[in-house]
């Protein structure tokens, strides 16, 4: 298995991260905060920018920017209107 996601996260193997395009170089370019955030998406289904928040202790604008940002690598996808209190995030 490939040290690279072996050695921060169980729940995304080199198969799973490879099937959602997440390659190592991409991985290598993620900061430690969009990694957690990758690790916590591996293991629910959906998310909510709130249940982030409580998991990385983390303020909302920074959890968002991040979310911003996956989204923009086409990693993760949005559910629900930008503005919608209820959005779910999920693995593309």
């Amino acid at each position: 298995m490939n040290q690279v996601f072996s050695s921060y996260n169980p729940f995304l193997t080199l198969e799973y991260m490879q099937r959602k395009s997440i390659t190592p170089e991409i991985w290598q370019q993620l900061d430690e905060l969009e990694k957690s955030i990758l690790t916590y998406l591996g293991s629910k289904k959906k998310v909510t920018r709130s249940e982030l928040c409580t998991y990385t202790s983390k303020a909302p604008n920074t959890i968002s920017a991040r979310l911003n940002h996956l989204i923009s690598l086409n990693i993760i996808k949005r559910n629900g209107s930008k503005y919608d209190p209820k959005q779910t995030y999920e693995m593309q």
